[in-house]
C-alpha cells in the first residue's frame, strides 16, 4: 500500500478513535506499539500526552521515520518498567506479532493497574475486499511489469524468488495470509471481532468497548484518490468496516 495513502488512512482512523471516545490524554502517558513512521504519536502530542513509540528495525517504515520518539526494540521485551503508562496503543499490529500470548503480557506488564490498552484491528470485512480486489490489482501488477521488462515472480511471491510454480499459482489466485494467525483462507476467520474478542478474554484482559473503526478499505490501495474518506466511512456502513476499535483494562 502507497505509504502516503497509508499515512492518511491511518490518521483518519485515529481521528475517529478520538471522536468515539472521551478519554483524557493531557500529561498521561502513551505507549504506541508498532509506531512506523511515528506519525500518529505526533496526534497524542497534540492532545498533551506524553508519548514514546517502539517499533522493530527491520520495520517496512524505518527509513521513512519523522518522529525521534520512535524506539527500536526487540520485538518481545517491551524496554520500559512495570506499571509505567497510562495508555497502550496500536493499529493493525497484534496481528503481526507471532508470540500473541507472551506480548500480551508484557503490555499488562508496563500497563498501569487502572490503565488502558486500545488496539485497532483488521477485520474480516478487510480480508473481503482485499480478495475482492486482489484480482484488478493482479492485472494492474502484470501489465506494469510487462511493460518495464521486469520479473513479476517477485511481486506475485514477494517471500521468495524461487517459489515454485505451483506456489505462484496460489499466490496469482489468492492473496497471501497478511498476519500471523490461520493461513491464507482461514485467516477471515481470526480477523472476525468475535475472535479478537475471545484472544483477549483468553489473556486476561476484560473487554471495556468493541465499536467499528468506521472507514471501508482493502488491502491494496486500488481508488485511493478516487474514494475520499468521507465516501468510504458513509460506505462502511453497509459494506463494512475494515478495522474494528478495542478498548481494554486488565
Amino acid at each position: 500500500m502507497n505509504l502516503g495513502f497509508l499515512n492518511r488512512l491511518r490518521l483518519e482512523e485515529l481521528q475517529l478513535l478520538f471522536q468515539k471516545t472521551n478519554f483524557d490524554w493531557k500529561q498521561k502517558k502513551v505507549l504506541e506499539i508498532g509506531s512506523g513512521t511515528g506519525a500518529q504519536l505526533l496526534e497524542f502530542e497534540k492532545l498533551g500526552a506524553q508519548c514514546v513509540g517502539i517499533d522493530l528495525a527491520s520495520s517496512n517504515y524505518a527509513h521513512a521515520k519523522i518522529n525521534e520518539r520512535v524506539l527500536l526494540y526487540d520485538g518481545k521485551t517491551i524496554p520500559f518498567t512495570d506499571d509505567y503508562f497510562d495508555f497502550v496503543f496500536s493499529s493493525n499490529v497484534l496481528e503481526h506479532i507471532q508470540d500473541y500470548a507472551g506480548f500480551q503480557q508484557e503490555i499488562r506488564r508496563v500497563l498501569k493497574s487502572d490503565g488502558i490498552a486500545i488496539h485497532i484491528l483488521p477485520t474480516h470485512y478487510w480480508k473481503f475486499w482485499t480478495l475482492i480486489s486482489h484480482y484488478p490489482a493482479l492485472f494492474k501488477i502484470i501489465y506494469q511489469k510487462i511493460f518495464s521488462c521486469k520479473d513479476i515472480s517477485t511481486t506475485l511471491a514477494p517471500n521468495s524468488a524461487k517459489k515454485s510454480i505451483k506456489k505462484l499459482a496460489i499466490n496469482t489466485l489468492f492473496p497471501e495470509r497478511h498476519g500471523e494467525f490461520g493461513n491464507r483462507f482461514t485467516e477471515y476467520y481470526y480477523f472476525m471481532p468475535k475472535t479478537w474478542i475471545k484472544k483477549f478474554i483468553g489473556s486476561g484482559w476484560k473487554i471495556i468497548k468493541v465499536q467499528p473503526g468506521g472507514i471501508l478499505y482493502g488491502g491494496y490501495n486500488l481508488l485511493a484518490s478516487s474514494l475520499n474518506f468521507n465516501i468510504r466511512k458513509k460506505i462502511s456502513r453497509y459494506l463494512g468496516s475494515a478495522c474494528f476499535i478495542f478498548i481494554l483494562q486488565k
